[in-house]
């Protein structure tokens, strides 16, 4: 919030919550490391 860490670098993928099931195969496959559940 104070912009002291970057935390945006490190996110690999967005994903709706509906293509959740996708984000856990992209990181069982080494695609993505990190990636966040956006929520409407």
């Amino acid at each position: 919030m104070e912009g002291k860490i970057d935390i945006d670098d490190p996110i690999a993928h967005t994903l709706r919550p509906d293509r959740i099931d996708e984000g856990s195969g992209l990181m069982k496959q080494g695609e993505s490391i990190r990636s966040v559940v956006l929520y409407p």
